[in-house]
């Protein structure tokens, strides 16, 4: 899988992450659903969660590793990981509390 998926994939949104540089998203100059999307995959690999998958094998991809980075900063973000620690454990998510 690393080796056959992540220079393909990854470094797609590695070079649209060096060509936005200066805004540091993925389209544009704000957060937008792209950068979420790409948020939700990085963060599996960088967890050490899936079987086999090293978190060093995001090595050859920093801008995509400092990109999940930055969303976990956004406060909404900080706030609901802290709610709901990672990884998920059991899954047992109830959005009635993620509003509260």
């Amino acid at each position: 899988v690393v080796e056959r998926y992540y220079p393909k994939f990854l470094g797609f949104f590695e070079k649209i992450l060096k060509e936005n540089e200066a805004s540091g998203w993925l389209v544009g100059d704000s957060v937008t659903i792209a950068d979420f999307v790409l948020y939700a995959g990085s963060s599996w690999l960088l967890s050490e969660t899936l079987d086999g998958i090293a978190k060093s094998s995001m090595d050859p991809y920093p801008l995509v590793s400092a990109h999940c980075n930055r969303i976990k900063e956004i406060p909404e973000v900080a706030a609901f990981l802290k709610k709901y620690p990672e990884p998920f454990e059991d899954f047992d998510y109830d959005p009635e509390k993620a509003t509260n």
